[in-house]
């Protein structure tokens, strides 16, 4: 979606944090803690993160909100659907 603001408490990280700025998913899965698929076991092959040196991949994903290319996508669905 295109992102709002809304200031309702989700969760707390540090005092006087306000994660205000969202945007609504479609299709969210939320996996049990056993199903989980670990970041190291498709993060450094997905497009997305070969724009960072290989030992920093996971720099990829702090900050904002990112847009991966679908064939990330793809391959994220795919390793969400076999846990």
């Amino acid at each position: 979606s295109q992102g709002y603001e809304d200031h309702e408490l989700i969760w707390r990280s540090k005092p006087g944090e306000d994660y205000a700025w969202r945007a609504r998913l479609r299709g969210a899965r939320l996996l049990d803690e056993d199903s989980w698929v670990p970041s190291h076991v498709v993060g450094p092959g997905l497009e997305y993160v070969q724009k960072w040196p290989a030992e920093h991949w996971k720099l990829a994903f702090q900050g904002n909100l990112h847009l991966i290319p679908d064939v990330d996508y793809d391959t994220l669905a795919a390793a969400l659907e076999g846990a």
